[in-house]
């Protein structure tokens, strides 16, 4: 999702969702067409949506709806899970990386410091154009002990992101996931779109699962709330 419509969208769109719904249920008669539609609202509901008062205001009557449609429940559904585990100040679910030497690593290690997590792959246009951004936000608070910042690639060809950081040799930790850790990651976080940023507060509990970009203006003001 471009930078335009992750600032059109954001914020709770459960209003937005029951009367994508309502209209739904008025006028929609072909199954071929509730299934697209279906699948157009939650995208456009729960991907571009954040900060829920409350998901179920909306995933209920949704899933109601949806009850016949097993592909979409199935496809929103650890999306919606995941939602529900990962609101601030919930413990972060630990997970595995490594790093390009083949080393493992948990998130768990890194208890202590608030850690800003970027979720990107080297095939991914948004994610690139995040990057500059991000490598100045690294310098900004280089040799402040209280923040790191890591990148985890979730690219199938490892290849590509070795030569990608081997060519542009950022200045901060960068991992990868393999097809397993990237299952595990994305159910446990609900990750269904990159780029995702996080923030981990230093005691390991979620700062914010779906958090601002290094391009957001507010970053420093946004950030510095959890050191």
């Amino acid at each position: 999702m471009d930078t335009t419509v992750h600032a059109q969208w954001g914020g709770d769109q459960t209003t937005y969702g029951l009367e994508y719904l309502r209209v739904m249920k008025k006028y929609i008669t072909n199954p071929y067409v509730k299934h697209r539609l279906l699948i157009d609202c939650a995208m456009e509901t729960i991907d571009y949506g954040k900060d829920f008062k409350n998901i179920d205001d909306f995933w209920k009557p949704f899933a109601e709806y949806a009850t016949d449609d097993s592909v979409v429940i199935a496809a929103y559904g650890k999306k919606v899970a995941a939602m529900k585990q990962t609101r601030p100040g919930m413990k972060a679910k630990d997970f595995s990386f490594e790093d390009a030497q083949g080393n493992q690593h948990r998130l768990s290690e890194l208890r202590g410091k608030v850690v800003y997590i970027d979720v990107w792959a080297t095939w991914c246009g948004p994610c690139k154009r995040e990057i500059p951004y991000l490598a100045k936000r690294v310098e900004e608070y280089k040799g402040n002990d209280k923040v790191m910042f890591i990148s985890i690639s979730v690219d199938e060809n490892r290849e590509a992101w070795l030569k990608m950081i081997g060519n542009d040799k950022p200045q901060w930790a960068q991992y990868h996931v393999s097809e397993d850790q990237n299952e595990a990651l994305s159910d446990a976080y609900g990750i269904t779109a990159i780029p995702r940023f996080m923030v981990i507060k230093a005691d390991g509990t979620i700062g914010d699962s779906d958090a601002f970009r290094p391009s957001d203006t507010d970053f420093h003001k946004k950030l510095d709330l959890f050191l």
